[in-house]
């Protein structure tokens, strides 16, 4: 599936960021991130529950910098709150 190029807002790119949501390039990189962090969220240390799910994000968010939507380091688990 080809992902489209960048954006600069929100809602400027939907189809972008759900297809990229739903790739196998973005399935790929939250298993690696939740096998990196061991499950854990990076800010608690807590395993998620059914009330308290996994989330898993990027540090700066898609429509400031699309190009580092692939990149491992830039991404990180949390359980939402």
């Amino acid at each position: 599936m080809k992902i489209p190029e960048p954006f600069n807002s929100w809602d400027e790119n939907f189809e972008a960021r759900n297809a990229f949501y739903h790739s196998d390039e973005w399935s790929e990189l939250r298993r690696q991130v939740i096998e990196r962090s061991d499950g854990k969220c990076v800010y608690c240390g807590h395993k998620p529950t059914p009330y308290n799910p996994i989330n898993i994000d990027h540090r700066i968010p898609l429509c400031k910098r699309w190009d580092l939507r692939n990149k491992l380091l830039k991404i990180y688990l949390c359980l939402l709150i």
